[in-house]
């Protein structure tokens, strides 16, 4: 993966209102608004337009607003091709690039990784998103201040592993058995259920036009692995029947995903087996 950006929440807004004004959509971000400090002024307005003073420091905006590279009020200064080559050109190439698979999405695989064991190999996650166009990928790492994690991805394997690493445990192992019933609200009880798993997590498939579809739960551990289809029918409380599955379940679904755009709809899964 090649890592694009790490930015704040209100920097990624300005960078995505820039590169949508790069496409002809969009409005000046100068145009109508009030200077920052002044009586209509506001918090918000204030947030932005720091966010857009540190990108013009890093060198991903120009003064104007407009993406290095781009052009803009500021032709011939910053923004001019000229003056973006080598390392620059390359980097910025990698951004737009970045930006272009995140806001042309087909579909977004969400992983929200809810309970981990501490692992040498891995790295705690909150939230994961993998967006998918066109064979390429963007992985975005969601930090609980908001802040993001970009990623390029373009080999079809690399994006597997990058749904496997923050969901699938080293020592995950099959589970066995008929389905259990647990109550999806209570990760305690969940635990002691499904034999200790490590990582509890969910994972849903976004489609471009916002539908949510194949929503999983996942309990993945040394003791055995167990999904649970979040849209099933339940029991009673609400409870999700999970079932036994192993370790490369996540591994196939993100392939199936990658092939067809969608997850493969309820029960032509089997026993979530190979």
């Amino acid at each position: 993966m090649i890592l694009a950006l790490a930015v704040t929440a209100a920097e990624l807004a300005e960078l995505e209102d820039a590169h949508l004004r790069s496409l002809g959509v969009g409005e000046d971000p100068l145009a109508g608004r009030s200077p920052v400090g002044s009586a209509a002024g506001t918090a918000a307005a204030a947030t932005a337009a720091e966010a857009r003073r540190s990108l013009v420091a890093r060198g991903l905006l120009t003064a104007d607003g407009s993406l290095v590279g781009e052009g803009g009020r500021d032709r011939g200064r910053v923004g001019d091709e000229d003056d973006v080559d080598g390392a620059g050109a390359e980097a910025m190439l990698v951004v737009r690039t970045t930006l272009d698979v995140r806001a042309s999405a087909t579909c977004t695989i969400v992983v929200e990784r809810l309970v981990a064991a501490a692992e040498p190999d891995q790295v705690a996650h909150g939230v994961r998103l993998v967006h998918l166009f066109d064979g390429l990928a963007c992985v975005e790492d969601v930090a609980d201040d908001g802040g993001r994690h970009l990623w390029l991805v373009p080999d079809p394997e690399e994006v597997v592993g990058a749904v496997v690493a923050v969901t699938v445990p080293g020592d995950a192992t099959s589970g066995e058995g008929a389905a259990r019933r647990a109550a999806a609200h209570r990760p305690d009880a969940m635990g002691d259920l499904l034999d200790g798993p490590t990582v509890l997590a969910t994972l849903s498939v976004v489609a471009g036009d916002g539908a949510i579809s194949g929503e999983h739960l996942l309990a993945l551990g040394p003791r055995g692995c167990w999904v649970a289809h979040v849209d099933s029918p339940r029991g009673p409380g609400g409870d999700l029947d999970f079932l036994p599955a192993d370790p490369g379940w996540v591994a196939r679904r993100v392939r199936d995903v990658q092939r067809t755009g969608h997850p493969a709809p309820v029960g032509e899964e089997g026993t979530m087996a190979p």
